[in-house]
């Protein structure tokens, strides 16, 4: 008898690639996740978090980027998403994630070290690229630069 294969468990969630202009310098924000297990490697991600009900892709984002950075940010764009499956105590999950460009705003004055987050960096655009751990929001890193790109020119043209 053919063993029956367990539902897969859909996750979804939002997150944000946030920038900032500091001594004209075009920055990216970075975050380094708590590990529970020291044994694990380091990983150097995007701000997100999972979806709460009733709760917009948009506005998640923005609480996420907020709660684990620390920061006030303008939402500007929606970038896209990445999918991807993972394992979790034997239940097998399709995660999708929705990604935002957004804007640094100010500091929240909030402590948020080691509650989610160990540390946040913000990097020139090639640092943040070669640091972030996954090559999905790799790509999403670099549609968001080109988005702030487009956006740029066109309000030079205006």
């Amino acid at each position: 008898m053919a063993e029956k294969k367990k539902p897969v468990k859909r996750e979804f969630s939002a997150g944000g690639v946030v920038f900032k202009k500091e001594n004209k310098k075009l920055l990216w924000l970075l975050v380094q996740p708590k590990r529970s297990d020291s044994s694990k490697p380091i990983n150097w991600r995007l701000a997100k978090g999972i979806i709460e009900e009733e709760e917009s892709t948009e506005t998640t984002a923005k609480r996420e980027v907020e709660e684990e950075a620390g920061i006030k940010v303008k939402v500007l764009d929606n970038i896209g998403k990445t999918t991807y499956f993972y394992t979790f105590k034997g239940e097998r999950i399709f995660k999708i994630i929705i990604f935002y460009l957004m804007q640094y705003q100010a500091e929240t004055g909030n402590d948020v070290d080691g509650i989610e987050i160990e540390k946040s960096q913000w990097l020139p655009y090639q640092e943040a690229y070669q640091k972030l751990t996954f090559d999905s929001e790799k790509k999403i890193l670099a549609k968001a630069k080109k988005i702030l790109e487009e956006r740029e020119k066109q309000q030079k043209l205006l």
